[in-house]
């Protein structure tokens, strides 16, 4: 591979940065050093991190190093960037990325101004755990925002992993980190309701019986657009059913029927109904308070 990706040093050892250090290390990337204040951290990666260096002082990185990847929280970015560009004067031709979703490559302009070829490059993945398989990494999308060059670089770097580059709007980026909430924080929110109705509906619980239904959901969402995956009674226009929902709701988990409405009214936006019916379900779903 080429530089300036031979070598790799990782700045936070937490979920994000253990999990890329296995994924990198099983593409063969040679990863020179894991920095991490906490020991804790640094002790738990020591079997994995094979010869790559170990520092709890981001100002104890090899000066050569080519490539630098921060996994830190977002309001620590740009104080490890400042703590870097405090080793020296020149960055020229080095690649800096943080790994946040939301914040954009400004958190990183003390190391852009002294040449490093700097920007934002997220991983669009779950991260529950530390470690994460690198199975789990193959084949992702990523999000890179970033000058030009920085594109550019991070194209081809992704290239290399079998990863997806998705050019993310500067300005819009929280829009980004948002859509990527959603699906990957709020579908787990939304898991937990679904097992709450079950346990007051079933006598087994009926949770794992859910899975293929919504695997299949998902398929759908891959290969077409959502109004063309979408089922149920909203996709048919029951007002009956829909009614009976709200009512059942009302006498066991009132707490739901916001959330619910909410859900209904956004889901109109997909079906073909004649707009009279759908004032009709609106109606029958009433204002959604508890």
């Amino acid at each position: 591979m080429t530089d300036p990706f031979n070598s790799i040093a990782i700045i936070g050892a937490g979920r994000v940065g253990s999990s890329l250090l296995n994924f990198f290390l099983s593409k063969n990337i040679q990863v020179s050093a894991v920095v991490d204040t906490a020991q804790a951290r640094l002790a738990a990666v020591r079997v994995t991190a094979g010869t790559c260096a170990l520092h709890d002082d981001p100002r104890c990185l090899d000066p050569s190093v080519p490539s630098i990847i921060l996994c830190v929280p977002d309001d620590r970015i740009a104080s490890v960037a400042s703590t870097l560009a405090s080793t020296r004067t020149e960055f020229h031709g080095v690649f800096v990325a943080h790994t946040s979703g939301l914040r954009t490559s400004d958190e990183l302009r003390v190391l852009s101004e002294r040449g490093a070829i700097a920007g934002s490059l997220h991983p669009i993945q779950s991260f529950p755990a530390k470690g994460l398989h690198p199975q789990l990494l193959e084949g992702i999308g990523c999000g890179i925002e970033g000058p030009e060059v920085f594109l550019d670089t991070a194209r081809r770097f992704l290239s290399f992993l079998g990863w997806s580059a998705v050019n993310v709007r500067k300005s819009h980026k929280p829009l980004y980190h948002l859509a990527c909430v959603f699906a990957g924080n709020f579908l787990t929110t939304l898991g937990s309701e679904v097992l709450d109705l079950l346990r007051i509906s079933t006598e087994d619980g009926g949770y794992r019986h859910i899975f293929p239904m919504a695997d299949t959901v998902i398929r759908r969402l891959v290969n077409t657009i959502p109004a063309s995956a979408l089922s149920g009674p909203i996709a048919r226009g029951d007002t009956e059913t829909l009614a009976v929902h709200v009512q059942s709701l009302r006498a066991h988990v009132p707490e739901l029927i916001p959330l619910y409405c909410e859900f209904v009214k956004r889901s109109l936006r997909l079906v073909d109904l004649p707009d009279d019916h759908k004032r009709k379900i609106l109606s029958c779903i009433g204002d959604g308070e508890g």
